[in-house]
């Protein structure tokens, strides 16, 4: 079952924002250190690496769009309510 994230608050989409930031570092690390190893790296490893750094920004880019898009939409009914109002 998939996760579920909060994002009804701002303080909710900012944490879920810094999340999906800090996991991407963490991949980003994990990646480096399996390249930095003292035998050498084969091309394969480094193809191995590329696409595990494109899976690991797809990943980000997936879970910060989300909580950047909800406080788009709120920012924008917002708007819409101000205008409407006056």
């Amino acid at each position: 079952m998939a996760e579920v994230i909060q994002l009804d608050n701002s303080a909710d989409r900012t944490a879920t924002a810094k999340a999906a930031g800090d996991e991407f570092v963490q991949d980003l690390e994990r990646i480096i250190n399996d390249l930095n190893v003292a035998d050498g790296t084969s091309l394969g490893d480094m193809v191995k690496a590329n696409l595990d750094m494109t899976e690991a920004e797809t990943r980000y880019n997936v879970k910060s769009g989300i909580p950047g898009k909800a406080s788009k939409t709120v920012n924008d009914a917002a708007q819409r309510i101000k205008q409407s109002a006056g």
